[in-house]
């Protein structure tokens, strides 16, 4: 907030402001075939007779170090990001719960045929240092499941690929 000031007609003027993401904001730097996220924050400034006093204001949110961890891992098993939404609703892992009424799922698909399963779903949830992922597996004939990730600090130096074979036989 600002003590009063005049713009005139035409006139460009800058605000510096910060704002903290929470760890939740959907994502949406991501390349899939579904169309891109859009995520904004709607901004509002108190100026008289102003013609255009609200707006949106479109935000590039990047995956974070652990999504991509986990992204590189299904791609080198032969799966590749395929669209991504946001769900209204809360997403669990364990004791561990989405925050902000919505939570983001990113839906994978097999680059080459695959006949027992379809697709998988990932949902992270921040978890203090870490982050939780629910792992929804949708496989041909019925046969769905779940499974729980956790990313911890050390989850750079993990081998996910291997992680995933051995929580998902049928990916290896």
């Amino acid at each position: 907030m600002s003590d009063g000031l005049q713009i005139e007609a035409g006139e460009t003027r800058a605000l510096p402001f910060a704002l903290t993401l929470p760890r939740e904001t959907p994502v949406n730097l991501l390349n899939h075939h579904g169309r891109p996220l859009a995520v904004w924050i709607h901004t509002d400034l108190a100026i008289a007779q102003a013609r255009d006093n609200d707006d949106r204001d479109w935000l590039e949110v990047a995956p974070t170090p652990q999504m991509q961890a986990l992204f590189a891992a299904f791609e080198t098993l032969g799966w590749g990001l395929y669209s991504t939404d946001v769900e209204a609703g809360t997403a669990r892992a364990g004791q561990v719960a989405t925050t902000l009424g919505c939570y983001q799922e990113f839906e994978l698909r097999p680059y080459r045929s695959q006949w027992q399963l379809q697709e998988i779903e990932l949902t992270f949830i921040p978890d203090g240092d870490a982050c939780q992922v629910l792992v929804e597996i949708d496989a041909r004939f019925g046969r769905d499941g779940y499974t729980v990730l956790t990313m911890g600090r050390d989850y750079a130096t993990v081998d996910w690929a291997r992680r995933l074979c051995e929580r998902i036989p049928a990916l290896g």
